[in-house]
């Protein structure tokens, strides 16, 4: 009765044991998520500020275009000017 009495307590042990295993298993199961849904949510936010600042570059690379031709236009402008003041008289 001694041995069985014995076996009884080192298995309830072993089952306290892994018990509490599982539960601290679980409870890095839970936190890995919670971690994984911050990663994913910033991942998110991420995204869309790439594709804002990819929007406000094509944006920024279209008005230079322009101000590039207006300051060609200025600039054969000024040299016809120039050219008339100069040589025109």
């Amino acid at each position: 009765m001694n041995s069985l009495q014995t076996d009884l307590i080192a298995t309830r042990r072993e089952l306290a044991d892994s018990q509490q295993l599982a539960q601290l298993a679980e409870t890095r199961v839970i936190d890995a998520q919670e971690q994984l849904e911050m990663v994913m949510l910033d991942k998110e936010v991420a995204e869309e500020r790439a594709e804002l600042a990819e929007t406000e570059l094509e944006d920024v690379k279209e008005k230079l275009a322009i101000l590039e031709v207006e300051n060609d236009v200025l600039k054969e402008g000024a040299i016809e000017l120039s050219f008339f003041l100069f040589c025109g008289n």
